[in-house]
């Protein structure tokens, strides 16, 4: 399993999309089971109601296998090291190359903090 995700991690890191997928889905699973609990609390409570050791190990499982994967899917989507680097300990510096999603966005705030190149404010 270990060799599993080393070799699915350094594919991330050498293809951007793969780990721009991952981490898509990762995201859209989080939200979705955010959105099936709440639309679905009352028929997931009827049938726990039913069985209740039965169903709620059952409930319990599923929830298990879903945070895994859900975080499995997060950890690849944000992978930076490569498997064989053992001491990469930096912060997550996001990948800069290709076309942005919103370039402008990021222009607007690359430019944050930095002086007007305008000259002093000329009072009347």
């Amino acid at each position: 399993m270990k060799a599993v995700y080393r070799g699915l991690k350094s594919f991330c890191v050498d293809n951007e999309w793969a780990a721009n997928l991952f981490a898509f889905v990762g995201v859209g699973q989080f939200l979705a089971t955010i959105w099936i609990t709440i639309e679905y609390q009352l028929l997931i409570l009827d049938w726990i109601r039913e069985n209740i050791l039965l169903h709620l190990a059952a409930l319990g499982a599923a929830s298990f296998v879903n945070v895994f994967l859900m975080a499995s899917f997060l950890f690849l989507g944000f992978a930076e090291c490569r498997a064989d680097e053992e001491n990469c300990i930096h912060a997550y510096r996001g990948r800069r190359s290709g076309n942005p999603f919103l370039p402008g966005v990021l222009n607007w705030m690359d430019s944050l903090g930095k002086k007007s190149r305008r000259g002093p404010a000329q009072r009347p």
